[in-house]
């Protein structure tokens, strides 16, 4: 959108008469444009001053939806009791409110009446979420902290610390203030924009109104309305076109607010913003506090974009006391170019502390009393006092990540002999190089801040350093483990660094907040912090996946908690319990385990665990040897509740919807599965770099799934996206690629295109060959992908050794009754019948559907699949009948699991013709045989499919031998035979044949 919309247009987005669409195109336009932003905030001003101001009324009106006397004294927003009206905004009012649930006052933002009828557009409430969302990423003094975000009805709320005071103009109006007072409020704002771009946040709207000063003299950043990640923005415009600068008037007063007035050039361009224009926004807010205009001419956006153009700023007023190095501190932040101006908000923080620690030592010489200089210096000693104490903190990394822990590492991995050892060892140094230093910015951080003792702050700061204690015992476990690297840990190393405990909690408002308080005898807690430690070395264990050593250690730790009678740490202990359980594949200890996590951290107000064991437990029992997915479906519901009282994880919900995906492709719902891996993708994608092995492994999945529902080409393209994620990640030798690489040899294959498929398939067998050893699960695996596609290749024999080497491992890892070796039978028997041996082939898959119906459910689409293999090796041993039965059996179970358009069904549908033609039933056979036809031809990406030219084949001679349509039936066996000429010479026997049927009835064409 490329012009702004008219008047109109506006008041129609205001009272919500627009569709959906069009409210979402309005918002990308507001984003840009400042001249809309306030012509809409206008819109709510004029609405609300038409409305009389209701009398105060003490009634309580029943919690629910906020109706007009709910913004009374005395009403309700949910929990949340209104005490009185605070402010208002272009966005939201803002009321005084008490939090009955933990006794605190609260300000409550709610979305302006004016604006709610956007509520079904999404504009409105879209804002005041991205508000919250964005503040309550964010655990810094001087900045507002967000303790909630709901919604009641249409309503969206946001519930916020209550800073007693005014805003930062507000103060600045009160009284002339000198030069250093304004600088010292600055310098809080600032730390406060720093903190926030440190978590890729970009305020967007820097303002002094939008920051308020408490009576206790702490600054906060608030109004992160406009704030936005950063990675890139939505264009400005169709096609990504730049917005013009808007021609309006740039007042302080009315609707505007100023906004624009403190815009930086690209915001007024409409180009891409990031941090540098917050810097801008907080040099231009700053300058006019100090010299009381603003730095630059202009009373419209072309206007000032022409004076920022060419750095033309105000000079100084006369008489002023702003000392010049304070006025070029302000001028490079004010550069035109961002790259010209700090690079980054410390920066700049920093050449203003510079600055005032200059000018102290000047005056401290200038006295010349030695009296003075002594005052002076202990009151400096005071203000140092605390960075002085936090000197040395790199020690606490000795032992942990140093030198000599590398060296022992990095001596470990190589010494495993894996081609991948090197690769891995490299990932895992970059990630806890950079793990590590962030830790030590974070303690410095917490370890600098002024301590607010019975603040709310306060006790984040507590939580804040318990978060960060917990985070290193987790980093010196993982190295520990790593010290003693075998194999197995080498093969896990990567993503066992990549799955450390985020520190970015360790800054996220909501996060602490949710925070489990110690116990408060200081002894058991002390124990409780010890045993946390050793349950860092269990999840190490377990996240290299040495599950052996790790599961006895978390039963001890269990018995070790069960004794401290501190129910959160029994949960977490319990966890780790269920998660080797389960690995170790005993499933009926792991969900009795996990079980009682779920109590245990119920019990103890840990909902973050709760979550966590009940999205673990609901995975144990959907794939354990009950397969009760509906009750698995249930416990996500309950893992889904718990995580929304806690505020939420993108990870944990990432795995919960990666789980909901699982159950729905056991129970056979494809698209459903599909859809879950798509948003578990999607939100990965959001909190994780873009190299991650777990956005590869999402990938790998997803590509898998559209291979299931005959979506050959995209599943391709997504097996390549994954293949190369994680070849970057993790090395082109690590198993995880080789998943990757099945994946995409199977899509290959299904197009036909069997000699790459068989190459990818032959390098995933080398890598699992490599890190496992010669027999292992994932090698009997490979080994029948391989035999496979040798079959297609029509190298029956070399298929048939690689599939009876596959069958001996199965046998020998999980014994000949396994549902797993079931699958290789059938695999197996369909190799032997594609290589002429019916009669053996026969009795192979009559093994395999004895195990099935031992171990599966009535009607499993596994049943259909080999039920249809029974019937193809029926039909050549000259026994139709009996493979007409075995076909509409197949036929009921895949149609019931997969749907009437699965590539499946097809084959099913095609195999019952060709054995009603056995029969010599023609007529019967045309009703499967054009349904078969229709379905490929309506299949994406299988015009050309041997499946489809089978079917083809078939319809022509149940056509001709029914006296059907002559002419139609010619050209389908030649779109058949044209399909077998550009096959391997594994299909030259139907080719041979279409041909001599084609001659037969009288068409010579070759």
């Amino acid at each position: 959108m490329s012009t702004c919309p008219d008047e109109n247009r506006w008041v129609e987005f205001a009272e919500g008469l627009l569709g959906e669409r069009e409210c979402r195109e309005l918002e990308v336009h507001l984003d840009h444009c400042p001249r809309c932003t306030s012509l809409l905030a206008l819109f709510a001003r004029n609405s609300e001053a038409k409305e009389p101001e209701p009398p105060l009324e003490p009634d309580l009106p029943p919690a629910g939806e906020p109706s007009e006397d709910a913004l009374l004294p005395g009403g309700r927003v949910g929990r949340f009791v209104v005490l009185e009206r605070v402010g208002t905004g272009g966005m939201g009012i803002v009321y005084a409110a008490h939090d009955p649930r933990l006794d605190r006052k609260v300000a409550l933002k709610l979305l302006h009446p004016a604006l709610l009828g956007q509520a079904r557009g999404g504009s409105g409430p879209s804002r005041m979420l991205r508000e919250a969302q964005a503040a309550a990423r964010l655990a810094h003094p001087h900045v507002i902290t967000v303790h909630e975000v709901g919604s009641v009805g249409d309503q969206v709320f946001v519930a916020m610390e209550f800073v007693d005071g005014g805003t930062l103009s507000r103060w600045l109006r009160e009284t002339p203030r000198r030069w250093e007072e304004i600088t010292g409020k600055y310098l809080q704002a600032g730390q406060g924009l720093a903190a926030a771009h440190r978590a890729g946040l970009v305020h967007r709207d820097f303002k002094p109104d939008n920051v308020l000063l408490g009576r206790d003299g702490r600054v906060r950043v608030a109004d992160f309305g406009l704030a936005r990640g950063t990675f890139p923005d939505v264009p400005s415009g169709p096609a990504g076109e730049l917005q013009p600068p808007v021609a309006g008037p740039l007042t302080r007063t009315g609707a505007l607010l100023g906004t624009p007035a403190y815009m930086s050039p690209e915001q007024h361009q409409g180009r891409e913003v990031g941090a540098p224009s917050d810097q801008f926004s907080f040099c231009i807010a700053f300058y006019e506090a100090l010299y009381g205009e603003r730095p630059f001419f202009g009373s419209d956006s072309p206007a000032l974009l022409e004076e920022m153009s060419h750095g033309r700023v105000r000079p100084p007023p006369r008489g002023t006391t702003v000392p010049s190095w304070l006025r070029q501190v302000l001028l490079r932040g004010l550069s035109f170019s961002p790259e010209q101006r700090f690079p980054s908000m410390e920066a700049l923080l920093a050449a203003v502390e510079q600055g005032r620690k200059r000018r102290g030592r000047r005056m401290a010489l200038a006295l010349g009393s030695l009296a003075l200089v002594s005052v002076i210096a202990g009151g400096a000693w005071v203000r140092t006092r605390a960075a002085a104490q936090c000197q040395g903190l790199e020690a606490q990394l000795q032992g942990v990540w140093d030198a000599e822990r590398k060296a022992r590492i990095r001596e470990r991995f190589l010494a495993v002999g894996k081609t991948f050892a090197q690769s891995a060892w490299s990932r895992v140094e970059q990630t806890l190089d950079g793990y590590s230093t962030t830790w030590l910015a974070l303690e410095r951080q917490a370890c600098e801040a002024p301590a607010r003792e019975r603040t709310e702050w306060g006790e984040f700061l507590g939580a804040q350093r318990v978060c960060l204690r917990e985070r290193l015992s987790g980093l010196k476990a993982l190295t520990t483990v790593l010290a003693g690297a075998n194999e197995e840990t080498v093969v896990n190393a990567v993503r066992s660094a990549l799955s450390l405990g985020r520190l970015d909690s360790c800054t996220d408002a909501r996060t602490l907040t949710s925070w489990v308080r110690p116990p408060r005898e200081p002894e058991r807690a002390a124990a409780v912090e010890s045993l946390r430690g050793e349950l860092a070395e269990v999840k190490a264990l377990l996240d290299v996946g040495r599950f052996h050593e790790g599961t006895p250690r978390a039963e001890a730790a269990v018995a070790r908690a069960r004794s401290l009678e501190y129910r959160p740490v029994l949960a977490e202990a319990l966890f780790l319990l269920g998660v080797g359980q389960g690995n170790l594949g005993d499933f009926p200890r792991a969900e009795e385990t996990l079980t009682q996590a779920v109590l245990a951290a119920l019990a103890g107000g840990h909902d973050r665990e709760a979550a966590r064991a009940w999205t673990l437990l609901a995975f144990v029992v959907g794939k354990g040897a009950e397969r009760d997915t509906p009750r698995a479906r249930l416990l996500l519901r309950h893992a889904e509740a718990a995580g929304e009282r806690f505020g939420g994880d993108p990870e944990l919900t990432a795995r919960r919807l990666s789980y909901e995906g699982d159950l729905a492709f056991v129970d056979g719902r494809f698209e459903e599965t599909l859809e879950r891996y798509q948003k578990a993708l999607e939100l990965r994608r959001q909190f994780l770099p873009s190299h991650h092995p777990d956005i590869g492994t999402s990938l790998t999945d997803m590509a898998g799934i559209l291979g299931q529902l005959g979506r050959y080409e995209e599943a391709v393209e997504l097996a390549r996206s994954a293949l190369a994620n994680l070849e970057a990640a993790l090395s082109p030798h690590h198993p995880d690629v080789a998943y990757a690489l099945q994946s995409l040899g199977s899509a290959e294959a299904e197009l036909g295109r069997s000699e790459e498929a068989l190459a990818f398939h032959q390098r995933a067998l080398e890598i699992f060959e490599s890190a496992y050893g010669a027999e292992s699960h994932t090698v009997a695996v490979a080994l029948t992908y391989v035999g496979v596609q040798k079959g297609n290749l029509g190298r029956h024999e070399e298929a048939l050794k690689d599939h009876r080497r596959s069958l001996a491992l199965w046998e020998k890892l999980v014994g000949p009754e396994h549902p797993d070796v079931a699958t290789c039978l059938q695999v197996f028997g369909g190799a032997l019948r594609e290589a002429g041996r019916p009669g053996e082939a026969l009795e192979v898959l009559r093994r395999s559907l004895r195990i099935r119906q031992r171990s599966l459910p009535e009607h499993d689409p596994q049943l259909g699949l080999v039920n249809q293999e029974l019937a193809a090796t029926l039909v050549e041993l000259g026994r139709p009948s009996e493979a007409l039965e075995a076909y509409r059996s197949a036929l009921g179970d895949l149609e019931r699991a997969m749907g009437p358009e699965h590539p499946d069904v097809g084959r099913a549908l095609t195999g019952q013709g060709r054995a009603l033609l056995a029969m010599k039933e023609p007529r019967e056979a045309l009703g499967p045989l054009e349904r078969a036809v229709t379905l490929w031809d309506r299949t994406k990406g299988n015009p050309g499919r041997v499946e489809a030219a089978h079917a083809r084949f078939a319809l022509a001679r149940a056509l001709t031998a029914s006296g059907g349509d002559t002419r139609r039936a010619i050209l389908l066996a030649r779109q058949a035979r044209d399909v077998f000429a550009a096959q391997a010479p594994a299909e030259r026997h139907p080719l041979e044949e279409i041909t001599g049927w084609l001659r037969q009835h009288g068409d010579p064409t070759p």
